[in-house]
């Protein structure tokens, strides 16, 4: 992802990307994206600890895996606003280079994506939702040496779709706006 010049970044609401802005949820999503960032870094020197101590000494980490495993979810579901917010999903070019000459189709389909998105979340925001109150309701752990709780995991987990499905609501209104803008009207309605 690679930052905007000085004019560019003045004209998208200041943030260091293109549609992140300078809102605070944009700077709880940068948040996250740092603290995922982390994660990743920590996962990575943990896991070499790991391999280290048990190759040169023959012990290992209690709990390791459960451990990885956690952290894993911080890691890959802490961005996911971000990630909308950037509208960096995957997709495929080839049907949006052809509506390129279009805004409005673009826009369109943008909506649709957006759409979709929100009516698939929705259904895992809710099934993390029951699986976090579930266990923390019930003090649900991990066997092992440390006890570890499962509760944070899911409540990470929870936390990181309530926002990615936050995000793709407001890319819905934002999507919508633009596919009713007239042809050729500024972006900002002035």
């Amino acid at each position: 992802m690679e930052p905007l010049n000085e004019s560019e970044t003045a004209a998208h609401g200041g943030g260091r990307y293109r549609y992140a802005g300078s809102s605070p949820l944009a700077k709880l999503e940068l948040f996250l994206l740092d603290v995922s960032s982390l994660a990743i870094l920590l996962l990575g020197i943990y896991i070499m600890c790991a391999v280290v101590s048990r190759n040169l000494f023959g012990t290992s980490i209690p709990d390791e895996t459960v451990l990885v495993s956690e952290a894993m979810i911080a890691a890959v579901v802490l961005p996911l606003a971000f990630v909308a917010a950037e509208r960096s999903f995957i997709s495929v070019d080839i049907f949006m280079t052809w509506f390129d000459r279009s805004p409005k189709v673009k826009a369109l389909l943008n909506l649709l994506g957006s759409v979709v998105g929100v009516l698939a979340v929705s259904f895992i925001v809710y099934a993390a939702w029951k699986s976090f109150w579930g266990a923390y309701e019930d003090g649900d752990y991990y066997f092992g040496v440390l006890s570890v709780p499962a509760w944070p995991g899911r409540l990470v987990f929870l936390i990181g779709y309530a926002l990615f499905i936050l995000r793709l609501l407001l890319l819905c209104w934002f999507d919508l706006r633009s596919a009713l803008r007239p042809q050729g009207a500024p972006p900002n309605g002035a």
